[in-house]
């Protein structure tokens, strides 16, 4: 979704009278706070993913998809890794190496990646979607992560095609945890 600044205009004119009304979300379908703050946050894909009810369907960004992905699967591994018992926690910490420890979603690099880290906030704290991750300062990495990402999610599909329902093994984290670019 695209809305030219006449548009904008309209849109926020339109929240604050309903805003000033008093007509809130639970008496109607749109939530003027959550409008407004797609647009301000220039994340105007946001407004028809909530709505889908009242758009025509449109494709997200690709970003928006990527970002999605990632998450998901940092989700994933996350739960796995908590669900192991402690002894193969450890395994995994000791196979992996430090610098893959915590198992936890390390964002984005801030000054190249910023497209991501928007959509990952914006993701997370409007549409409060993959909420374990809601505690995170900041999503901010100290380096690109992209490439990295996508050879994970490689690995990760190849995993997740002999795991054991929702969960991987040990060895399989292990396998996507050490996977390098």
């Amino acid at each position: 979704m695209k809305l030219s600044n006449e548009e904008r205009l309209i849109v926020a004119m339109l929240a604050s009278v309903q805003r000033r009304l008093g007509i809130m979300e639970e008496h109607d379908e749109v939530d003027p706070d959550f409008v407004m703050g797609a647009i301000y946050a220039g994340q105007q894909w946001a407004i028809p993913a909530r709505y889908p009810g009242l758009f025509s369907p449109e494709a997200l960004p690709p970003v928006v998809d990527e970002v999605r992905e990632h998450l998901s699967m940092w989700t994933a591994l996350e739960r796995c890794y908590a669900e192991l018992p402690p002894v193969e926690q450890e395994r995994v910490a000791a196979a992996v190496g430090p610098s893959r420890m915590p198992v936890q979603f390390p964002g984005y690099d801030a000054q190249h990646e910023r497209d991501y880290l928007a959509v990952t906030r914006f993701t997370v704290e409007y549409m409060q979607m993959h909420m374990e991750l809601a505690d995170r300062a900041d999503y901010i990495a100290g380096q690109q992560m992209l490439p990295l990402y996508e050879a994970m999610i490689a690995r990760y599909r190849q995993e997740q095609i002999s795991a054991d329902a929702d969960s991987l093994a040990p060895e399989q984290l292990i396998r996507v945890l050490q996977t390098t670019v």
